[in-house]
């Protein structure tokens, strides 16, 4: 029996940002913006899509953890292409490499749509936080 590896130069690899860890990173300074008030959630999904989807939503503690879908994200293990689907406009953005998810996910974010149904939750969730 061998014990020689057939894998070739595995410990030199250079890991690349994924459109997840692009998510999570999102997610993560939704809450600390908000002082956890509401914060990000992200989920991959099982859809018959031959890849992976992961969704974005917005989580609000104090209303029971009511959520809002902003977002998905589909893709191959090749990250780009990909597809991204902004959930409050219905719009689908077609992102052929990382400059362009970030560009369109930054606009997605920081629009007006997203900013009422955050404005929203942090106004419910105002009772609950006394």
């Amino acid at each position: 029996m061998t014990e020689e590896s057939f894998w070739g130069d595995l410990e030199n690899v250079q890991i690349e940002p994924t459109p997840l860890i692009h998510l999570k990173e999102q997610a993560s300074q939704l809450g600390k913006k908000t002082g956890g008030i509401i914060r990000g959630k992200v989920t991959r999904k099982t859809t018959p899509y031959q890849g992976l989807t992961y969704c974005l939503n917005i989580v609000a503690p104090f209303l029971n953890n009511y959520e809002v879908s902003i977002l998905e994200v589909r893709y191959r293990l090749d990250a780009y292409p990909l597809k991204l689907e902004d959930m409050a406009k219905g719009k689908v953005y077609e992102c052929s490499c990382e400059e362009e998810f970030l560009k369109d996910l930054k606009e997605i974010l920081s629009s007006d749509q997203v900013r009422r149904i955050i404005i929203s939750l942090l106004s419910n969730s105002a009772d609950w936080r006394k």
